[in-house]
């Protein structure tokens, strides 16, 4: 599953390097993982196991549409008639970089006094998200709509679950870790305002501090989010990011725009990867 960005103050260097990327350009530098096949000094070579967890549930080879097919049509990913086109080694290919917007959804509910646990089947409204950006200055619609998000952006949403699990207690979270059967956790809605607009904003990629990004069970009306966006989209969907500093960061600054990468793991027919993600602002 992808997580963890990192956040690093600019300092002078840093700052004085950016202009080395006006040509846009990205090369990877990442042998695969299985490459070489013989490992030197000993060293023991790569293993990688597909393990299903939930029927139709694997990533683009992670979630499937409820038609059994992942993106690009592709059937099949761990069996006879298997092929790569879903592999997470084509975004390793290139990585994802691009200008992340960062939307600070716990603060905001926090001010706000809307009740959100992300524990619980809590859901981010698209109205809730749209006035949590224009808190930070942001009309988060499509610039073709008049808003304020580029094609290729990378969308971004804290919600504040990493601090409700540190403040949790060792044997609750050992709990939650148990509870497989009938996770609950709180994200972005399923409604059709909030369809409309991750698709019109045409995201690089999405992500946020959930562990399911969307809110979890899915309303029965509707399909799920990744659905959509990694089976019908093939948008790179992150949960579980380490996203406290970085609105911490934002905060301090007073801005919610940054520069973003993400290496994903070179793993030939992997599903998923950490994000190794860094966030310069």
């Amino acid at each position: 599953m992808l997580s963890s960005i990192l956040i690093l103050s600019i300092p002078a260097a840093t700052k004085a390097c950016s202009e080395e990327t006006a040509l846009g350009h990205r090369v990877n530098g990442t042998l695969p993982l299985n490459d070489p096949s013989l490992s030197a000094l000993s060293r023991e070579p790569f293993k990688h196991k597909i393990k299903t967890l939930v029927p139709s549930l694997d990533g683009s080879g992670h979630f499937a549409h409820r038609s059994g097919k992942f993106y690009n049509k592709v059937n099949d990913i761990i069996g006879p008639n298997s092929n790569q086109k879903c592999s997470i080694h084509h975004w390793a290919e290139r990585g994802i970089a691009g200008r992340g917007v960062l939307l600070n959804y716990h603060e905001y509910a926090k001010k706000k006094k809307i009740y959100f646990n992300p524990y619980e089947t809590c859901r981010n409204s698209f109205k809730d998200l749209g006035n949590c950006g224009k808190e930070h200055g942001i009309d988060i619609r499509p610039e073709s709509a008049g808003g304020d998000t580029r094609i290729g952006d990378i969308l971004f949403i804290r919600s504040g679950w990493r601090e409700a699990y540190n403040n949790r207690s060792e044997e609750t979270q050992i709990l939650d870790s148990a509870n497989k059967e009938h996770p609950t956790f709180g994200g972005l809605g399923q409604e059709q305002a909030t369809f409309d607009w991750l698709h019109d904003c045409y995201f690089a990629a999405v992500a946020g501090d959930y562990p399911s990004f969307e809110a979890w069970p899915a309303s029965e009306s509707y399909h799920h989010l990744h659905e959509y966006i990694l089976s019908l989209w093939g948008m790179p969907l992150g949960e579980m990011l380490c996203l406290d500093k970085l609105a911490q960061k934002c905060c301090e600054l007073k801005r919610w725009t940054l520069f973003s990468t993400s290496a994903p793991a070179n793993c030939l027919n992997g599903v998923g990867s950490h994000v190794n993600g860094l966030a310069m602002l």
